[in-house]
């Protein structure tokens, strides 16, 4: 009988440490998870935050480029009534 006794304990003592490793193992990917959606969220604002810093840098170039264009387009106009009046 003894060594049923034995058997038994040992059995339940694996038991409850395999319990408690789950109970681990689910606390952790638990935690993971709520990880997961915060680290899904900070990745989601900063493509916004990308997407305005794009559209500020585009919107920048554009006006950049449209005062290269009147002033090279002013410039030619002067260099043409230069012409005229004989320089």
């Amino acid at each position: 009988m003894e060594n049923f006794e034995e058997k038994y304990y040992f059995i339940q003592r694996r038991y409850e440490s395999l319990l408690e490793a789950t109970t681990n193992f689910q606390t952790e990917i638990s935690e993971l998870q709520k990880r997961i959606i915060l680290l899904t969220d900070i990745n989601a604002n900063l493509d916004k935050a990308l997407d305005i810093n794009k559209d500020i840098m585009r919107n920048a170039l554009q006006g950049q480029n449209e005062m290269k264009d009147k002033y090279a387009q002013e410039i030619q106009e002067l260099k043409e009534k230069i012409k005229i009046l004989g320089g």
